[in-house]
């Protein structure tokens, strides 16, 4: 295992042939909607978990629900390694000259990947 945790989740999609993309394109929406019930199941166990103050099941939720959040990643070929950076580095600045507000009041955060740009949008 590396400290790469997005490399290790492609390794485990690859052994055992689940979706890996190479460039950020939506996969198909049986496999989207395979993510989005993932995602669910494992936030819905790590919600039950905190709100039951078991530590060690807070802790596994966490890693099955980053585990699961990565290799959605991986079926979409988003490299999240940039992305993270720049969300990070906006977090730790506050708003800063690479958000722009939209009309929602939501912040913009542009991001390229390669030639492909991204938006991510948090409150």
């Amino acid at each position: 295992m590396s400290t790469n945790w997005q490399a290790d989740v492609r390794a485990y999609h690859e052994k055992f042939g689940v979706l890996v993309q190479n460039l950020p394109q939506l996969p198909p929406e049986e496999v989207l909607k395979l993510r989005a019930s993932l995602i669910k199941g494992r936030a819905g166990e790590t919600i039950g978990a905190l709100e039951s103050g078991a530590l060690a099941d807070i802790a596994t939720g966490l890693a099955h629900l980053v585990y699961v959040a990565l290799g959605t990643a991986v079926s979409c070929g988003i490299d999240l390694d940039p992305i993270w950076e720049l969300v990070h580095e906006a977090n730790m600045r506050g708003v800063g000259d690479r958000e722009l507000p939209d009309i929602t009041g939501e912040i913009l955060l542009q991001i390229k990947v390669g030639q492909e740009v991204f938006a991510c949008r948090y409150r």
